[in-house]
């Protein structure tokens, strides 16, 4: 993988490729970002999640897209430690429970077709992702209660 005239380790690429878990998504940000930055590759790969720019990133761009529906099945997926089946019949029901009908479908699709979530029957936000969502729950209290209380 070249980068500015150098080339990455293979441990270091296999590194890369683990902390992003492969997702095309956060592979093309993580790259783009190390260009830029100038950084010693090493050090930024191992720092990946807590990379002021891979944060704002994440923020800005990819949950910034989401729209309201699909910003729900996300914070629902960010209190799962394990993966969750989206076209689950409870978990649909659960999750219009806590924040009231929406369309689950259509936020099932945008995930999938954002490359938040690569297989919705086996859906897990990325860990990089799952910290951001949950951490945007902070200022919502209530709603983070009871997203907590859907996985007791």
């Amino acid at each position: 993988m070249a980068r500015l005239g150098g080339e990455l380790s293979l441990a270091l690429v296999e590194r890369l490729v683990a902390k992003t878990g492969g997702s095309p998504m956060l592979l093309r940000l993580a790259v783009g970002q190390l260009c830029d930055s100038g950084a010693d590759p090493a050090e930024f790969v191992n720092r990946l999640e807590t990379q002021p720019q891979v944060a704002a990133y994440l923020l800005d761009t990819v949950l910034g897209s989401l729209g309201p529906a699909t910003r729900r099945l996300a914070a629902l997926l960010s209190v799962f430690r394990q993966p969750a089946d989206l076209y689950d019949e409870t978990l649909i029901e659960l999750g219009q429970a806590a924040d009231g009908p929406y369309d689950h479908a259509a936020a099932v699709d945008d995930l999938h077709r954002l490359h938040v979530v690569e297989d919705p029957a086996r859906a897990q936000l990325h860990r990089l992702l799952r910290g951001q969502v949950y951490a945007a729950l902070a200022p919502e209290p209530a709603r983070r209660r009871g997203v907590l209380r859907l996985c007791l």
